[in-house]
């Protein structure tokens, strides 16, 4: 008797601990954070906060004090995500954005491998070749916690890498001698692969984006659309008809180079007449370019 006694009081009393810690294991809702809370947040050039729309699917790349890769983690815009530190040194964390839209090459580092060791790449075009594809809106920052800091929620801010360029040229048929639909464009040169500190690097390597002619008018324009590529200070867009090369431009009318800059967008208007003429205007990403009527 005094034995089932004993037994009820020390279930009682387990139950009691159970209820005042709030803790259970189906259950964490009541139980203090361990670790430290990271929220990632996409901004534009401006400041100006952006959704889950326009930067998407969230990889977090967990490092230890000396840069040395831990884990990844699946996360997304807006979301709190509790990583546990090291015990020892402290943490530092490399967020992208969009990298789930499969244009580019994402590293699978081992545990271990040093942060200067991984790095986005552009992945070859079906043309072979120098050229590669487009790559994602990608989006990337970092945060480092030295030792002793690794605690409490922190916000991870995101920035493009990437920009963005659209092409319009006037005239083609006419100046090119060909009234045949067989043209393309190719734009040379950026990096090949950005690393995890936004620095670019690799091989330089060129874009052929898809193009099409389009009735403006009483005239016809080729025009392509936007389309990413990594940012470049020097850009040269060429022309071709089949394998011949019609123009090559890399300066506007007032012999400024070409450029691409990261989150912003570049519009390009080649007018081919008897003069060359190249119109070039920066907008923010996303905005169309509106050119003067024939």
């Amino acid at each position: 008797m005094q034995h089932s006694y004993m037994k009820s009081f020390s279930v009682a009393a387990l139950l009691l601990v159970i209820l005042t810690t709030g803790c259970i294991k189906e259950d964490l809702d009541d139980c203090p954070p361990k670790g430290v809370t990271f929220t990632v947040k996409a901004y534009d050039n401006d400041g100006k906060e952006l959704t889950r729309e326009e930067a998407g699917d969230v990889v977090m790349f967990i490092f230890d004090g000396e840069k040395r890769f831990l884990e990844k983690v699946d996360t997304k815009i807006g979301e709190n995500i509790t990583v546990i530190p090291p015990t020892e040194g402290g943490i530092h964390v490399v967020a992208w954005s969009n990298l789930a839209g499969g244009h580019q090459k994402v590293p699978q580092p081992l545990p271990g491998t040093p942060m200067d060791e991984c790095g986005i790449t552009l992945l070859p075009a079906p043309q072979g070749g120098d050229y590669r594809l487009s790559p994602d809106d990608l989006f990337r920052g970092d945060i480092h916690l030295p030792a002793g800091e690794t605690t409490g929620t922190h916000t991870l801010p995101i920035y493009r890498e990437t920009g963005q360029m659209d092409i319009t040229i006037r005239n083609l048929k006419e100046f090119a001698g060909y009234n045949d639909d067989n043209y393309t464009v190719v734009v040379r040169e950026t990096s090949s692969g950005i690393d995890f500190r936004g620095n670019l690097y690799g091989d330089k390597v060129a874009y052929r984006p898809e193009g099409t002619f389009v009735t403006n008018g009483s005239a016809e324009e080729f025009t392509i659309p936007p389309f990413n590529l990594f940012p470049s200070q020097q850009i040269t867009i060429e022309i071709y008809h089949g394998d011949e090369l019609i123009v090559a431009v890399s300066k506007d009318a007032s012999q400024t180079p070409v450029s691409v800059q990261k989150g912003l967008a570049t519009h390009v208007l080649i007018e081919l007449k008897t003069l060359l003429s190249v119109s070039v205007s920066i907008s923010p990403w996303g905005e169309d370019a509106v050119w003067k009527e024939f």
